[in-house]
């Protein structure tokens, strides 16, 4: 009897180790296989196009042509649907309705859960060549990999370069609730906080970040030469009630549905600025499941021997993530979908992640 016992603990404690060898191995044979993957791909494209060469004819150096006014006030732009071409180092195709991901439907598929990634150019993916590498698509990719989900994950990429709260909120309300999404995922950096395409001027200290929300005058910003002709526009006065209601009325449109929203600064090693840490504050005011990827950095950057989050850059002097920086925001997101239980299929995910779920606060 006490033979059989044993037996059986043993087989437990086995079955369990195995699991998380499997889990931990599931990982390293995914991200090694996009690994060979990317490096066929990126090979291969190299070959059939002239992306090696300095772009020529129908290619952009910057900004201007890619973009199109928008009939909506709050958002101001739109990236140009249907684009295929290249783009300061990136190959840059835009589905039907102007977002840098592939075609979408209308009505969502039978089965499938559908989550909105909110933000500007770091969900847009500036610096990464391919639109698998940013991370709404290395989400898509995390959540389909395991055996055994009930359902098929569905991550849109609705990034545009430049945009602040108030272009997202817009984006959300135009745009990302005609697809039906079961959550949103809402990256935000320092500048979303500001009128887009121009930095914010510092109002009183110059000691403190969070003096630039306070009290800014009306301003005047012009796209003029992103989408040509008059484009001048009013801008409202940007502040941290502005911000507050941007997100309020996000929450609102989605109707109760989960909401995670995220800050993260590529500038800084150790802590967020003032500024992001109070923007945290608001969201979960607000309602948002909030997530500072700051801790989740560290432990990347002290596991492997990076001195410095420079080195998660997409280029040199260009602070935007490279696909490992992506890759780290995936991980952010995926542990805290799970650990709020906010797909349906968190526990077997989780198990596959070898991520615990754990109780809402």
């Amino acid at each position: 009897m006490k033979k059989r016992t044993m037996f059986k603990v043993a087989a437990i404690v086995g079955s369990s180790l195995l699991a998380l060898i499997i889990g931990g191995l599931g990982s390293e044979i995914f991200f090694r296989a996009k690994e060979r993957a990317n490096q066929k791909k990126q090979s291969t494209l190299l070959e059939e196009s002239d992306a090696h060469t300095l772009p020529t004819e129908g290619s952009y150096q910057n900004y201007k042509g890619l973009f199109v006014k928008s009939p909506y006030e709050r958002q101001l732009y739109r990236l140009r649907p249907n684009l295929d071409t290249h783009f300061l180092g990136i190959f840059l195709k835009t589905n039907e309705y102007g977002f840098r991901d592939s075609e979408w439907t209308i009505e969502k598929p039978h089965n499938t859960f559908r989550i909105a990634a909110i933000g500007d150019s770091f969900t847009f993916g500036s610096g990464n060549p391919f639109i698998d590498e940013v991370y709404p698509k290395f989400l898509e990719q995390m959540l389909n990999l395991p055996k055994g989900n009930n359902l098929l994950y569905q991550v849109l990429n609705l990034g545009v370069p430049g945009y602040n709260v108030e272009n997202e909120v817009e984006t959300l309300k135009r745009d990302a609730l005609k697809f039906s999404p079961d959550a949103c995922i809402w990256l935000c950096i320092k500048n979303d906080l500001q009128f887009p395409l121009e930095h914010f001027r510092r109002i009183g200290s110059e000691s403190s970040e969070l003096r630039i929300l306070q009290k800014v005058k009306k301003s005047r910003y012009s796209i003029e030469g992103l989408v040509g002709g008059d484009s001048s526009l009013a801008g409202n006065d940007i502040g941290w009630d502005v911000f507050e209601n941007s997100l309020v009325e996000a929450r609102q449109l989605m109707s109760g549905k989960p909401m995670f929203f995220m800050v993260t600064d590529y500038n800084s090693d150790e802590t967020l600025p003032d500024i992001l840490t109070y923007s945290l504050k608001i969201a979960e005011k607000a309602g948002f499941v909030c997530i500072d990827s700051t801790e989740i950095h560290k432990r990347f950057l002290k596991t492997y021997g990076i001195s410095s989050i420079s080195e998660l850059w997409a280029n040199s002097g260009d602070s935007h993530p490279n696909r490992h920086g992506h890759l780290i925001i995936t991980k952010s997101f995926l542990e805290s979908l799970v650990q709020n239980k906010a797909v349906p299929d968190y526990e077997n995910i989780g198990r596959f992640w070898g991520i615990e779920p754990e109780p809402v606060k």
